[in-house]
């Protein structure tokens, strides 16, 4: 079925050899597909279905979905958990006891790490696109950006929306700060921009950081006893208002770090 299209066809094994990693595209593959279509049909709804955000519910779940804890013990921690990632799930009854929208996926997301020698620090960019199913009010409520991998978090940090400059449309938000040598987020650019695929708005988001990621460095003593194998698979997580958007997969080995294209992610 998908076997002549171009961005999906390398999720597919080519071949009986490809053993495990021909069945870990294919899971790959299901999980993009199932993804996309609950944000299809979230933000699709957004305007005809009454939103039960904040409306208070029965039978909560235990797994919270953005503090980096597996805190229902099933193995798997926040937008990973499915009670927050089910197909069909638009809204979840959240620790707190009220509603929350379930997690949505990063999309178009090429990213790069850069590990670099000390006294240095290495550095992380990304450009994500995501569908709030959700208001988003940038100047107050900020941006929470975080990844992780087999190590724990390799970095996690919140721009507070007072940080943010808004053009005088309302429609472009910037955060600059001076790189002086201490790890921080010193540059987010956030772009709303009407999908005319989703026909909703979405958010273009630009992170450049700086900080000690040898958490992702295979050359770093503490990763000795962890192969490639384990260090290339990462979890990414951006926090805009309500919505939390994420991404777990591999990057790509390179001679300065890692890189992510959007070869796992579809525009549509």
């Amino acid at each position: 079925m998908y076997g002549n299209c171009p961005r999906y066809s390398r999720l597919l094994p080519e071949s009986a050899e490809d053993g495990e990693q021909g069945v870990t595209n294919m899971k790959r593959f299901l999980y993009l597909a199932g993804t996309i279509a609950i944000t299809f049909a979230a933000v699709a709804g957004a305007d005809t279905q009454p939103s039960l955000l904040g409306a208070a519910c029965d039978s909560p779940v235990t797994e919270v979905s953005n503090n980096g804890l597996d805190d229902d013990g099933d193995g798997l921690i926040d937008c990973l958990d499915t009670d927050w990632s089910a197909d069909g799930v638009e809204f979840v009854c959240s620790p707190s006891g009220s509603y929350a929208p379930a997690c949505q996926p990063l999309l178009d997301d090429p990213a790069k790490i850069k590990f670099k020698a000390d006294p240095r620090l290495d550095s992380l960019n990304l450009a994500a696109r995501v569908l709030p199913t959700t208001a988003v009010d940038i100047l107050s409520e900020g941006v929470e950006f975080k990844i992780s991998n087999i190590n724990g978090w390799i970095y996690s940090e919140i721009v507070l929306g007072s940080s943010f400059l808004s053009n005088t449309r309302g429609n472009k938000w910037k955060y600059k700060m001076k790189k002086n040598g201490t790890p921080q987020i010193f540059n987010v650019n956030i772009k709303q921009k009407f999908d005319k695929v989703f026909q909703a708005d979405s958010f273009i988001v630009k992170i450049k950081l700086e900080g000690d990621l040898s958490n992702a460095d295979p050359d770093d003593p503490i990763n000795e006893l962890n192969s490639l194998y384990d260090l290339d698979d990462m979890y990414m997580q951006v926090t805009l208002g309500d919505d939390v958007f994420f991404l777990d997969t591999t990057w790509e080995r390179k001679k300065y770090g890692w890189y992510l294209s959007d070869k796992y992610m579809s525009t549509l």
